[in-house]
């Protein structure tokens, strides 16, 4: 791969680009992205896993534009929220609220808009100018990788992954094995032989991709924000202020927004760290390198540029481990691998190699996108402000039922539907169980693609062990084992139960829903096992390694649930109210507000689960009625028992079913690329 292939991919997907349907699905997924962006909980995962089943049966780039364009304009939308009502619209804007919402207080809303919209276009440059000279040196790497060097390096994606994306590194790791073992549903490589199907035709073609990535990333995090309380209208300013300020500060502040950028690519190239280690660590070091830091916190126009500035180059620096090696640095990154293989290409290192213009086109949309969300929100941020006004439970309901509409409409198998709750359900518990939904979606995706290379590596040795430990590979082993002993030998390995524990015994609560869950991947695995002993030994190799990977993770968790249940079973009457210091005639304010915040939480979760409930009946009356009158049906009970009137919940089912009634028309006539505009 030399600097002319490159130029020459680069033209050849600018013509096709900046043509008609290429712009207009550029200002598409521009819109859609900063619109998602503005509003607080739908994000860039969930906006992307909703897209996601419309491009089936686009061709590549097209796909590639609308979701990178996407991608590339939710975090510069996700400013809006965080300055103006001081609630960030997605992960990666937290920090901005710290410095942005007291900006708008002081009736500077339009500057605090304009200087981050130009915070983040400094930024998304300054990435790009970091990541095109690395695509010829890349090309290089992705050379050097074999089969066996494939399979190494997914192993080494899950452990990496488990161990850096937060949450609790045993839960991560059973979700991850547990994937990959659903993963092996279906036919199996090289030899076609049906595996784990019990006698089901529809699992001959394994877990469905789409309904499962919808289901992880939209359906539970419905869930989620269903619960949560609209608060926005109380928080409205008045927008106001000057642009000609928001130029002043970048000019007067480049220094601080380069190296802003720089780390924020630097974190994005990072594997699994995401986009809030990124804002915060440059918020951070803005004030570290701050001559005067009595500003911050009370509206410093540099506590909105470094994190913004960061966002976007983070964007880009996510590319790097994403398309170089198929290990994505973020949730979103995981999706986009999805994409590419719902296409029909195979993530990782042979992307670059044999599809050169499919990274060209995810470089070139995600820059205009940059580039078009940063002037949008420069000139129109005060318009998106209307979008806050929307209830959390409207959203809820509007995503349930594209969900579901999108699932069903990609094969028109009403049993997608199931799979997609089912998912979402899945992921619903491993965020309780303080997990990352990644490590649940990644290896569905990628899971087929590493085995075919362990069974082309293990056919091409010919039994030969060196095969499996070149250089590269065993330099991936022992990233792997570093990987699970940094940073912290005695956290993650010695005192893994232990900490765990005392977590459980401070709170003064059973995790009845980590032991429930414990439990169904138990048996889960048992059938799997029972199920291995009907096939040859070379079927069931890779899927036993996970297996067991699987169900020692299980019981390491639920001997741990288990001992801290037979633990404060032993500890009561007097001996639990030392514990936390609690005394029956004089209760102090603090534990009183601790037993409150306790029922928030059992209220939030309670309502969650009815939620969850909810779309197993939405399935249940798709399933008799059909969609039109399920939709209609479902989305009068989800509004009236949500507190609206009788009239706003006949007039919401009805706008639900006209537009479910227009999905049923046009999407299987061909609401593709190039039919409007050609």
């Amino acid at each position: 791969m030399d600097i002319n292939s490159i130029l020459s991919s680069f033209g050849v997907v600018g013509e096709y680009l900046f043509s008609v349907n290429g712009m207009s699905l550029l200002l598409i997924g521009t819109i859609i992205g900063s619109t998602a962006g503005s509003i607080p909980g739908l994000g860039a995962m969930t906006t992307l896993a909703l897209l996601l089943p419309f491009t089936y049966g686009w061709g590549p780039l097209d796909a590639m534009i609308l979701l990178s364009a996407v991608c590339g304009s939710v975090t510069v939308g996700g400013s809006v929220a965080a300055i103006l009502i001081n609630a960030p619209g997605t992960d990666s804007n937290i920090a901005t609220t710290i410095d942005g919402y007291p900006l708008a207080q002081q009736g500077r809303a339009i500057e605090a808009l304009g200087t981050a919209a130009l915070a983040s276009l400094f930024g998304s440059i300054i990435g790009l100018l970091i990541f095109l000279p690395m695509i010829p040196v890349l090309g290089k790497v992705s050379l050097a990788f074999g089969p066996p060097e494939v399979f190494w390096l997914g192993v080494f994606t899950l452990v990496v992954l488990s161990t850096v994306t937060g949450g609790s590194f045993l839960v991560n790791l059973l979700v991850g094995s547990l994937a990959f073992v659903l993963s092996t549903h279906g036919l199996g490589p090289i030899s076609g032989v049906p595996r784990f199907t019990f006698g089901i035709t529809y699992l001959w073609g394994g877990i469905p991709l789409v309904p499962a990535l919808v289901g992880i990333f939209a359906v539970s995090e419905m869930a989620k924000l269903y619960s949560q309380q609209s608060e926005h209208e109380e928080k409205q300013l008045e927008i106001k202020g000057s642009r000609k300020n928001a130029i002043k500060n970048i000019l007067i502040n480049y220094p601080l927004a380069f190296r802003s950028s720089l780390l924020g690519f630097i974190i994005g190239a990072i594997p699994g760290v995401g986009g809030t280690v990124a804002n915060y660590l440059a918020y951070g070091q803005a004030v570290q390198f701050s001559k005067d830091r009595s500003k911050f916190g009370k509206g410093d126009v540099r506590g909105i540029i470094a994190p913004e500035a960061s966002n976007n180059a983070k964007d880009v620096g996510q590319l790097v481990p994403t398309l170089t090696l198929g290990i994505p640095g973020s949730g979103t990154m995981a999706i986009f691998l999805g994409v590419l293989t719902l296409h029909g290409l195979n993530p990782g290192p042979f992307l670059l190699r044999d599809h050169l213009d499919i990274v060209t086109m995810i470089v070139l949309s995600l820059a205009m996108a940059f580039i078009i969300s940063c002037f949008g929100v420069f000139w129109f941020g005060k318009y998106l402000a209307k979008l806050l006004k929307i209830e959390n439970r409207t959203i809820c309901l509007f995503v349930v039922v594209i969900c579901f509409l999108a699932s069903f409409f990609i094969r028109n198998q009403i049993i997608d539907c199931f799979v997609m709750v089912i998912f979402g359900v899945l992921g619903y518990f491993t965020d309780r169980l303080k997990g990352s939904r990644v490590l649940l979606a990644l290896p569905i995706i990628l899971g087929p693609i590493i085995e075919n290379n362990l069974v082309l590596a293990n056919q091409i040795s010919g039994g030969d062990i060196s095969y499996f430990l070149s250089k590269i590979s065993v330099s991936v082993i022992l990233l792997t084992f570093f990987s699970i002993l940094f940073p912290d030998v005695e956290k993650k390995i010695i005192g893994a139960f232990w900490f765990w524990r005392c977590e459980i015994l401070k709170k003064g609560k059973i995790n009845f829903v980590g032991i429930v869950f414990s439990l169904l991947v138990i048996i889960y695995c048992l059938v799997i096992a029972i199920e291995m002993k009907k096939y040859r030994t070379g079927i069931i190799i890779y899927p036993s390694v996970f297996l067991v990977i699987c169900f020692v993770s299980v019981l390491a968790i639920l001997l741990l649930y288990l001992t801290d249940w037979a633990v404060l079973k032993k500890i009561d009457g007097i001996s639990l109210l030392k514990s936390f210091s609690l005394s029956e005639t004089e209760p102090s304010e603090k534990s009183t507000d601790v037993v409150n915040e306790c029922e928030c939480t059992k209220r939030k979760h309670l309502t969650e689960l009815m939620v969850l409930f909810s779309f197993f009946l939405f399935f249940l009356m798709v399933y008799f009625f059909g969609f039109l009158p399920a939709i209609f049906a479902y989305s009068f009970l989800f509004s009236f028992l949500s507190s609206q009137s009788v009239k706003h919940s006949i007039l919401t089912a009805f706008l639900l079913t006209i537009c479910g009634y227009l999905f049923y028309v046009v999407l299987p006539g061909g609401l593709w690329p190039g039919v409007f505009f050609r």
